[in-house]
């Protein structure tokens, strides 16, 4: 079947992905009166990838306020899309007005089939207003996360792994019961699932202990799949992380004491730092005494607790 390559909304240009959805007056205008009703600034750039990575840096978070931004999101896409492949095919078509309440209506269903909850605040609330979505309003909680200081000869080993599309990373950090940092480690691998980088920073954390002769050490992790398999209640790891997990378990031998303990990401920011690092190497140790003014202040941080807001 041969289609017109011109936009069938617009009837004016010649159609393409970025055209279709943000340079076409028909898409367009829908788009501009969405971006005014997420409370956002009206930009659309001339690029599709300038135009993308606007999307994903304002149209993003994992709370309440961002999965209704990113329904809105899916959802005029899915309906400029539907209203194309209508006029291509069908040769009839909905006024802009008629597509721009469809995507609000499916939206404001979907939340309130979902009965969602979302902190009260003003941006919460005015967006809920703008869309008068039916949600309940909660007041956040305030939580004091502080880290957990191992016991009087025992050494801390707070461990995270990294993965995005840039890479995979680990990283670990030993300190003694005062928060003082006696050693860290990081290393790049080879991308694969989070669970084998959350192992790899558990290795390579236990391989630091070892090489500089402390006898009793207590892991922290933030990743409950990693802990349920230090604590060998029955979980098996995947295939994947055979080698790793056998790795961890001949080190953890070599201790007089090997603990483990789950440990909040709150304060768990400077093993989280490291691991994103992605030096080239397996085992890159780093020497407290070279820290950067910036990353001693996170260790301090962890040590110390923070506040935060759940």
């Amino acid at each position: 079947m041969d289609v017109d390559p011109v936009c069938g909304l617009c009837n004016s240009m010649l159609e393409d992905d970025y055209h279709l959805f943000f340079g076409c007056s028909y898409s367009s205008d829908i788009w501009r009166y969405l971006q005014r009703l997420m409370g956002l600034r009206e930009t659309i750039h001339t690029d599709w990838d300038d135009q993308i990575r606007w999307c994903v840096e304002n149209i993003k978070g994992v709370n309440a306020v961002g999965t209704i931004k990113k329904l809105i999101f899916n959802a005029y896409i899915y309906h400029i899309w539907g209203e194309r492949n209508r006029k291509t095919f069908t040769q009839t078509s909905m006024h802009a007005s008629v597509i721009f309440y469809k995507i609000i209506d499916d939206v404001r269903l979907r939340m309130a089939s979902c009965k969602a909850s979302i902190p009260d605040c003003n941006e919460s609330r005015d967006l809920a207003a703008r869309m008068r979505c039916t949600v309940e309003f909660y007041l956040p909680t305030q939580k004091a996360i502080i880290w957990q200081k191992p016991e009087t000869g025992e050494v801390t080993i707070n461990s995270d792994g990294s993965l995005c599309d840039e890479g995979a990373g680990y990283g670990a950090i030993i300190r003694d019961e005062h928060g003082t940092p006696l050693g860290a480690v990081t290393g790049s691998a080879i991308p694969s699932s989070i669970t084998v980088h959350e192992l790899q920073g558990i290795e390579a954390g236990l391989q630091l202990a070892h090489l500089k002769g402390f006898p009793k050490v207590s892991i922290q992790t933030d990743s409950i799949t990693a802990l349920r398999y230090l604590k060998e209640d029955g979980s098996k790891p995947p295939w994947t992380c055979h080698h790793v997990w056998e790795s961890i378990k001949s080190l953890k031998a070599q201790f007089a004491r090997c603990s483990s303990s789950h440990i909040y990401r709150e304060a768990n920011g400077y093993a989280d730092l490291i691991a994103s690092f992605g030096p080239d190497g397996r085992f890159v140790e780093l020497h407290p005494s070279s820290f950067p003014e910036d990353l001693k202040k996170k260790v301090l941080d962890d040590a110390n607790g923070k506040v935060y807001y759940g």
